[in-house]
C-alpha cells in the first residue's frame, strides 16, 4: 500500500507564550503518562485509519483529501527541545493555551488492492473508531445518489486518549459518549473529509 502523502499547511490561533499553562507544566513532569500524546503519534495512528477505511473501498469513491486539525500544547524539554501535545481525555488540568495544526493528507487510490486480498473489506470488520467512522462517512455519502456525486465534505470530530498498553485510541464527538468530555482540559481534535466519485480502479 502506497504511504499517505502530508503537506503541512497551517498554524493558527496562537502566539507562544510564557509561562507556560498549568497543564503544560505538568506535562514536562511526566516522562510516561495517559494524560497527554504527542501530535506526531496521533498523526500516525490517523493515517492508519485513514488505510484501513479505504480497504472497505469506500463504495468506489474516490477520498481526495483530508485535513487533520489537532489541538495542541508546546512544552519545552530541559534540553530546550521544543515538543508539541494532545491532551487526552484523561488529563486532569485545565490545558490552558492552545494552538491548532493543520496537516492536509492526499490518498493516493489504491488500484485493485481491495480485491486482491478477495474483495473490499466488510465495514463490519472495522473495529478501530475512526476508521470505521471514516468509512461510514462514504456510506452516507454514496447512499445520496439523486444526481452524480460531485463533492462531498464530511467533518469529524474527535478526542484522543490511552488504551491498555499505552495505545492511542479515539473517541467520536457525539457518537460514543463524546458530549461528557470536558473540552477544558481535553484537545479537541478534527479529521475533514473530501469525496469525489466514483474512483476509477
Amino acid at each position: 500500500m502506497r504511504p499517505l502523502i502530508a503537506v503541512l499547511t497551517a498554524v493558527l490561533t496562537m502566539s507562544v507564550a510564557s509561562p507556560l499553562a498549568s497543564g503544560q507544566e505538568r506535562a514536562l513532569a511526566l516522562d510516561v503518562t495517559n494524560e497527554v500524546a504527542s501530535a506526531s503519534e496521533v498523526g500516525k495512528r490517523v493515517q492508519d485509519a485513514l488505510q484501513a477505511a479505504a480497504e472497505t473501498d469506500l463504495w468506489r469513491l474516490k477520498l481526495s483529501k483530508a485535513v487533520l486539525a489537532v489541538e495542541t500544547g508546546m512544552v519545552q524539554e530541559k534540553n530546550f527541545e521544543v515538543k508539541f501535545i494532545i491532551f487526552t481525555i484523561s488529563h486532569k488540568t485545565k490545558k490552558g493555551m492552545t494552538q491548532t495544526s493543520t496537516l492536509t493528507f492526499t490518498v493516493p487510490v489504491q488500484e485493485g488492492t481491495a480485491y486482491a486480498k478477495g474483495g473490499p473489506k466488510p465495514l463490519a470488520d472495522l473495529k478501530e473508531p475512526l476508521a470505521r467512522a471514516i468509512a461510514t462517512a462514504a456510506t452516507m455519502a454514496a447512499s445520496i445518489n439523486v444526481l452524480p456525486l460531485s463533492e462531498a465534505t464530511i467533518k469529524i470530530e474527535f478526542a484522543v486518549s490511552r488504551e491498555a498498553g499505552g495505545k492511542i485510541g479515539f473517541t467520536i464527538v457525539s457518537v460514543e459518549g463524546g458530549a461528557g468530555i470536558d473540552f477544558t482540559k481535553t484537545s479537541k481534535n478534527s479529521l475533514e473529509l473530501t469525496f469525489t466519485g466514483p474512483a476509477k480502479r
